[in-house]
């Protein structure tokens, strides 16, 4: 079974990719709300290829738990070895929303 919780070490990292990089101005400029979370998961796409994160519009039945706009999901089990460089562009990535 799949465990979820807030990653706040990865909020930091989106915080200073929005305020430095200038393709994310638009979330700074917004009022887009983004929780972001880690995952005990290893996550595949159809095609068997590793899902390294994932960014998730928060449905409106959900907005009683989740009061973000969006959720950034990082598959933790698909990053082992990963720098954190390397965790940034997925970040990067994944903001793109």
């Amino acid at each position: 079974m799949e465990h979820r919780q807030i990653n706040e070490n990865y909020r930091a990292i989106a915080e200073k990719l929005i305020a430095q990089e200038p393709a994310l101005a638009y979330i700074k400029d917004s009022q887009v709300k983004i929780t972001y979370l880690e995952s005990d998961s290893t996550k595949k796409d159809g095609r068997e290829r590793l899902v390294l994160g994932e960014c998730e519009k928060v449905a409106a039945k959900n907005r009683w738990a989740i009061t973000s706009d969006f959720t950034i999901t990082l598959f933790m089990n698909n990053l082992v070895g990963f720098s954190e460089e390397q965790i940034k562009t997925v970040m990067f990535h994944e903001l793109l929303l």
